[in-house]
Formats: C-alpha cells, structure tokens, sequence
C-alpha cells in the first residue's frame, strides 16, 4: 500500500473488543445514539448496539422492560433511527422477587449529516 498523498488527517475509531456495555450509574442516567447493529436473536434476547457522538459504540442492557420497549420501536434497524434511552430507576415486580430495571425510549429519524449519514 502506498502512502497517502492528501494532507487531511483521518480519525481513526478502534472497535470495542467486548460487548461495552452501557451501564447506567443512577436514576435518569441516559445514553443517545445511532443504532448500529440490532440482533433480535442475541445471546440473552434482543441486541441493540449504538454510537455515540463521540463514536464510541455501546451495547444496551439486556433487561426485560428496556428489551421490550426497543421491541416497540417501529423500523428498528441499523442506520436508520436515533435512539435516546434514560434509566428511570427501579420499580417492585409483581411476579418475581427482584425489582425490575425500568428506562424510557425515545426515538427519531437522523438529521442528514448526522452521525456521518
């Protein structure tokens, strides 16, 4: 391979060699982001990974209520929607004896140019 003749500087981003889960710390943490990748069938259900501004790429949480909420999203696929998913805390379950992880989902087209789109 040649060297490159133009003086730009490219920004190079390493993908994650893990899942890089996105944890949130505490209550109305939130996380926004294109879709990249969703996986219905992945290893504990529904799979959505996003990038941030900043390019980073995030797996989101496989709990139950946020899976079914992002199973709620119409057109869910890879480079078409901006998700925004906020944690709002804990609430009792009234079938299992752990609490549940609840979080909100919004959702939008990107704007162009948005994301490198």
């Amino acid at each position: 391979m040649g060297k490159s003749t133009t003086t730009e500087k490219k920004k190079w981003k390493r993908v994650p060699s893990d899942l890089n889960l996105w944890q949130p710390k505490a209550k109305n943490d939130s996380i926004e982001g294109l879709v990249t990748q969703v996986l219905p069938e992945g290893k504990f259900g529904l799979q959505v990974k996003i990038v941030d501004g900043n390019g980073e790429i995030f797996t989101l949480p496989a709990h139950k209520v946020l899976q079914g909420r992002l199973g709620s999203v119409p057109g869910l696929r890879a480079n078409a929607l901006i998700l925004k998913v906020t944690y709002t805390g804990t609430e009792k379950s009234k079938n299992w004896p752990t609490p549940m992880e609840m979080y909100d989902v919004d959702y939008r087209d990107p704007d162009p140019g948005e994301f490198g789109i």
